[in-house]
């Protein structure tokens, strides 16, 4: 169920990190960008074979949130500890 609401759950991974629940915190992220690396892998592949790869197309808002919900369980541990 979190998982199908993966935006919804990454910021309320970061609004749990902020609150200091670090753990819980890099759980909701983790699920909820786990579903968008597999969307964004498909896009990259569907635009690649379909010879429609364009910059604009990879800077979405989307896919920058994706790339950015990879990096802060990163930035999480570094708070932790």
């Amino acid at each position: 169920m979190i998982a199908s609401l993966g935006g919804i759950s990454v910021i309320l991974g970061g609004i749990l990190i902020g609150r200091n629940k670090v753990f819980i915190g890099t759980v909701f992220i983790k699920i909820g960008s786990g579903v968008g690396i597999l969307s964004l892998i498909a896009h990259i592949f569907l635009s690649i074979f379909s010879n429609n790869l364009s910059i604009t197309s990879l800077m979405s808002i989307g896919s920058i949130g994706i790339i950015l919900s990879v990096i802060a369980p990163f930035y999480a541990k570094k708070i932790k500890s």
